[in-house]
């Protein structure tokens, strides 16, 4: 066995007992923060922007305030919720982010269509969890084709020494991240563990 390949199992094994470790914190949680797009939130949000414009019609102020623009811009934002920065970094932790970023990178790569249908996957599930009121299995289902998604980008910490001993640095600073974030607010309403 190559000495590469002896390290990528052994950075896949770190791997899955941090987000294992994740996983197992986030079984503490009563009540998940939901991905749910309620339609609802269109007309509320056309009728606020509307009372908002003072000494304007109400019919221009209706036509720049329509429910198709604003259906767009709150389904859009709704489904970016699942990409934000501050979210990856609550599943994935450090060395998940930075390796989540290495796969999106790969993504990109000429005639690699393993990754690419593995970030549809991902693009597929982000619907579900906002089209889903389970946000429990919302959660899961993201957290799970993350972690899974997040593997692509291994070999971009097997290139060099100096970048072996970053991964572990990287993998050390995410267990004290996950240890330290056991609340994950972001995730989780309300724990169990409080």
């Amino acid at each position: 066995m190559k000495p590469s390949n002896k390290f990528r199992i052994f950075f896949i094994i770190i791997l899955v007992v941090l987000f294992g470790f994740r996983i197992w914190q986030t079984t503490g949680c009563k009540q998940f923060s939901s991905f749910y797009f309620n339609p609802l939130s269109i007309k509320v949000s056309v009728e606020s922007n509307v009372n908002t414009d003072f000494g304007m019609d109400r019919n221009i102020s209706r036509f720049f305030h329509n429910k198709a623009t604003v259906g767009i811009f709150e389904f859009s934002k709704n489904f970016a919720s699942a990409f934000q920065p501050k979210l990856l970094m609550v599943i994935l932790g450090p060395v998940g982010l930075i390796l989540a970023t290495a796969a999106f990178l790969k993504v990109f790569e000429k005639r690699r269509y393993l990754p690419k249908f593995h970030f549809a996957v991902i693009l597929t599930t982000s619907l579900i969890a906002i089209s889903t009121l389970n946000s429990k299995i919302s959660f899961f289902l993201l957290a799970i084709f993350w972690y899974s998604f997040s593997l692509w980008g291994i070999d971009f910490f097997l290139k060099t020494k100096l970048a072996k001993i970053v991964f572990v640095l990287l993998a050390f600073l995410s267990l004290c991240y996950f240890i330290f974030d056991w609340q994950m607010k972001l995730i989780c309403d309300e724990i169990f563990f409080n």
